[in-house]
């Protein structure tokens, strides 16, 4: 990349520290107090992290908090044959490379046709809330994200078995990811949907049970479930922080109970569900694709904490570029960055106000709303890289 082609991403990358500094007062004691409600920096590594880092092999079962699958825990395991200092250290360099990567995979993925596009991402991406809120608890959304954008290259350049190997990647760190290889299935991609079942009974079955035992796998499977199913229903029931809609509309409608929740449920697994016509519509098109599965996230998956929309910024930047030019579709676009971005988030008091208010979810129904507009309008145009051989 030429010079004058890197210095606006320069620049931005300044402008994106610059506005850190001022917001969090240039302490990183004050992002850590302000971000959520611990004042503990990367609690959950820190936490269950370490803790089923250290105990999968010796114990075969999750750590307390631990709510990933067993092939997770293993790949943690060399972290707990260090010192904590440098296990924090190898995290922190993993999250900033994570960073970093997503937002070249980004630009990868969508090739933005205006140039000005890629600089703006690349620091909306940077002051997202959601790549701060991940940091801030030293989760994996980031890493997750990355490889879900390196499945979306791997499959916009029609390599998908490697698209598939990657979304296994992700699922294997945690179970969510796998709603990306609905992708394969409606398009009726019989290889990479087979590809992917393997690779994941391989990943998630296979090596624990070689590895932990067939009993301690199930063992730690049914703990793990046995987890999420509680939280679910305490401890993640009234939580301002979850962005999932049935979660938000229930706080901003005043009603609880199992009733309202269960269909508040309901209303975001038909909308989710509807979004398979439109993967029909979309075809080929992976980055589109892919993105409207991202957004589909929060429809359904409990309790979409704000790092789980760390994709925000990609499925902003390609759909403003597929705008072309239309005013709605780009203001909506617009106002989704602006309301997950870190200086709006530090315009309220607490973090809990700005995650009660559902923010991050409305950011992600513009986005939504914007991507219907497009699709109404025309169909997304294809790209040459698009007709294969990346």
């Amino acid at each position: 990349m030429a010079a004058p082609r890197v210095l606006p991403y320069l620049v931005a990358l300044a402008a994106a520290l610059a506005l850190h500094l001022v917001l969090w007062e240039a302490s990183y004691a004050e992002f850590s107090r302000s971000i959520d409600f611990n004042e503990g920096a990367l609690e959950d590594f820190k936490g269950p992290y370490l803790d089923a880092a250290g105990r999968v092999l010796e114990q075969g079962r999750p750590a307390p908090g631990f709510l990933y699958p067993p092939s997770f825990a293993l790949a943690l395991a060399p972290l707990a044959t260090v010192s904590e200092a440098l296990a924090t250290g190898i995290w922190v360099s993993i999250q900033v490379v994570a960073a970093a990567a997503l937002v070249a995979l980004g630009l990868l993925v969508a090739r933005p046709r205006k140039r000005w596009l890629g600089p703006l991402y690349a620091f909306v991406a940077l002051t997202s809330l959601p790549l701060a809120h991940n940091l801030h608890w030293g989760q994996v959304s980031t890493p997750i994200a990355v490889l879900v954008l390196v499945a979306a290259l791997a499959d916009r350049g029609r390599r998908t078995q490697l698209a598939a190997l990657a979304l296994t990647l992700a699922v294997a760190i945690k179970f969510y990811p796998a709603l990306f290889a609905v992708v394969f299935l409606v398009r009726e991609d019989w290889r990479a949907s087979a590809t992917f079942a393997a690779a994941s009974f391989l990943l998630l079955v296979g090596l624990p049970a070689v590895l932990l035992g067939g009993d301690h796998t199930f063992e730690f499977y049914r703990a793990v479930f046995s987890d999420l199913g509680t939280r679910q229903e305490g401890l993640w029931g009234g939580a301002r922080n979850s962005q999932v809609l049935g979660a938000v509309v229930a706080r901003w409608l005043g009603v609880s109970g199992e009733g309202p929740g269960l269909a508040l449920f309901a209303v975001g697994v038909v909308w989710a569900l509807a979004h398979l016509v439109l993967l029909r519509r979309i075809g080929r098109d992976a980055p589109i694709a892919f993105a409207l599965v991202a957004l589909s996230v929060p429809l359904v998956v409990s309790p979409s904490w704000p790092h789980y929309l760390v994709l925000l910024p990609f499925a902003q930047l390609l759909i403003a570029d597929r705008a072309d030019g239309d005013r709605l579709a780009l203001g909506l676009v617009g106002l989704s960055a602006l309301l997950s971005n870190v200086a709006f988030f530090r315009a309220f008091h607490t973090p809990q106000s700005y995650g009660a208010g559902g923010w991050l979810l409305i950011a992600n129904l513009l986005l939504l709303a914007s991507l219907y507009r497009i699709l109404s309008v025309r169909r997304p145009p294809a790209r040459s890289g698009d007709r294969g051989g990346d």
